[in-house]
């Protein structure tokens, strides 16, 4: 027999452990969070009306990527710190009026931003910091609202698109055009042009 056959029969017979390859962990219901910090609810309605989630679920996704970490903490209830809430705007004008925001809240004091996309990082890039490290609030901005292919020079080679697109999205677009990015990430049906640059993403023919 090989050895992994071997590992099984000890796990099974000899020391009693079932192992059914079928069983999944139970789903567990969405844990709730702290309400938003004070006031921020109206201050944010009022920059981006319409574009705010404070719901426990959106504040979930947006604190955690795809990594083992995220899913570790989430799966044991190690709730640190989440945004407070979640920003989707949808033009440049709303992004500029939700740093103003920012920047005024609490007589100046203000709260911080976090940037996400497509929340397939490894590397806990979304995670709040600690209360002892940045006592502000904390409000998720998610780029995926912003996500247009604003024009495309083919013979230059240059185009303008805005950071929430896509991989997948934006491979469509630019086909249109009779042109390619030349970079394929394994996550890029999730994963945005944004969150590509922001982290220095690799992936398969990133250099075709």
């Amino acid at each position: 027999r090989q050895p992994l056959f071997r590992l099984w029969e000890l796990f099974q017979r000899q020391l009693s452990v079932p192992l059914n390859v079928r069983d999944m962990l139970p789903e567990r219901a969405i844990p709730d969070l702290p309400a938003p910090a004070h006031g921020l609810e109206e201050v944010l309605s009022a920059a981006v009306p319409g574009r705010v989630l404070l719901d426990s679920e959106s504040r979930l996704r947006a604190g955690t990527g795809h990594g083992l970490a995220d899913i570790w903490r989430l799966r044991t209830r190690q709730l640190e710190r989440f945004p407070d809430a979640v920003v989707r705007p949808e033009t440049e004008e709303e992004v500029q009026a939700l740093l103003n925001a920012a920047m005024s809240y609490n007589h100046g004091l203000g709260f911080g931003i976090i940037p996400v996309g497509g929340r397939t990082n490894v590397t806990s890039a979304t995670k709040c910091p600690s209360q002892e490290v940045d006592s502000r609030p904390m409000v998720s901005l998610d780029m995926r609202g912003l996500s247009k292919v604003l024009w495309v020079n083919a013979e230059d080679g240059v185009a303008m698109i805005e950071a929430g697109i896509t991989g997948m999205d934006l491979k469509r677009s630019l086909k249109q055009h009779g042109v390619t990015m030349g970079m394929e990430p394994d996550s890029m049906e999730l994963s945005t042009l944004g969150g590509w640059i922001a982290t220095r993403a690799s992936g398969m023919k990133r250099a075709r």
